[in-house]
């Protein structure tokens, strides 16, 4: 018996095609097509290594890397704006529990003004976008209504 590779070993994959091809079906990391510059493929491999664990933290299949401001998730991986990451921080240190919205939104963007909430919302959106497979039926970053939010993981 073969030891698995790739996906099935749990290591990220970089597809180089020397032609243009249906990308949208093959299950890879990273793709490449040819012609690339040395650097290009040096950034595709640096974003997939994983961090060292002093700026990583995780909660169930969710990966972050705070100092690459990179999340993965059930084989999705996304870039992370700075206040995304702290967000995210944030529901992962809280895993498991209820975050009231006003209590969420103070902590994130660090302000005592709580009464327009309205942009945590978008940011949960896009946070959704970012680790669901499907952010309209979230899985793991759920809304109590009328409370706030729940990771469970």
């Amino acid at each position: 018996m073969q030891p698995p590779c790739g996906k099935a070993a749990g290591l990220p994959i970089i597809l180089i095609l020397d032609e243009d091809r249906d990308v949208e079906k093959m299950d890879a990391d990273a793709i490449l097509s040819l012609p690339f510059t040395a650097q290009k493929l040096v950034n595709r491999i640096h974003r997939l290594l994983p961090g060292d664990g002093k700026n990583s933290i995780h909660a169930g299949p969710i990966r972050l890397d705070i100092e690459k401001r990179m999340v993965r998730c059930s084989g999705k991986q996304a870039r992370l704006t700075p206040r995304l990451v702290h967000l995210l921080k944030a529901l992962i240190e809280h895993r498991g529990e209820v975050i009231e919205r006003k209590a969420l939104f103070s902590r994130v963007w660090e302000t005592n003004y709580t009464d327009d909430t309205r942009t945590l919302d978008v940011h949960v959106s896009w946070l959704r976008q970012a680790i669901e497979a499907d952010p309209d039926a979230p899985q793991f970053l759920k809304t109590i209504r009328g409370v706030g939010y729940w990771l469970d993981v």
